[in-house]
């Protein structure tokens, strides 16, 4: 099942990457000021890449909770929110001739690299100590699993689309 989920998160984060293109374009049509979609478009632009590892490392949580192992997530990102914090000054202000100044898109940059590195190291953790029940990483698609997390997924899905929805219109 696990393999089958990391499947169907992949195919989730493409989804969500693919529409960080029209960020500027999707803010001002709906009425943002210009300084705003473009500082948002900034940040997603630098972000993205943290939309590509966000649901594994989600899987890989859920995986460690089922197996009564939730610490390993709790240290992972414990240590990542005041590693993000840093790197985001240091990105977004530069480092006197050794980093430059990046402004909102290191923070987006800072994201990505941090987001990453935890999907990683919570990943590396799950194999090194075999809490992958030896299961591959990414196995053959099984139809029938694929549906059944769809069906299970979907209404979620659909849920928090029409709540975002229904907060982002009552804003205008």
């Amino acid at each position: 099942l696990v393999p089958q989920a990391r499947i169907v998160a992949l195919v989730c984060a493409a989804a969500l990457v693919l529409p960080v293109a029209w960020t500027e374009p999707l803010l001002r049509l709906a009425g943002q000021p210009e300084s705003v979609a473009r500082h948002a478009a900034d940040y997603l632009a630098g972000a993205s890449l943290s939309l590509l590892a966000t649901p594994l490392t989600i899987v890989q949580r859920h995986v460690l909770g089922a197996l009564r192992r939730p610490h390993v997530v709790t240290a992972a990102f414990a240590i990542a929110v005041p590693l993000n914090a840093g790197l985001d000054v240091v990105l977004a202000r530069g480092l006197d001739g050794w980093v430059p100044r990046m402004g909102v898109f290191g923070v987006g940059v800072a994201t990505s690299a941090i987001s990453i590195a935890v999907t990683l190291a919570i990943g590396g953790w799950v194999r090194a100590t075999n809490a992958g029940l030896g299961a591959p990483w990414l196995a053959r698609p099984s139809s029938l699993l694929l549906h059944r997390i769809t069906a299970m997924g979907l209404p979620i899905v659909v849920s928090v689309a029409a709540e975002v929805g229904v907060f982002i219109a009552s804003s205008f």
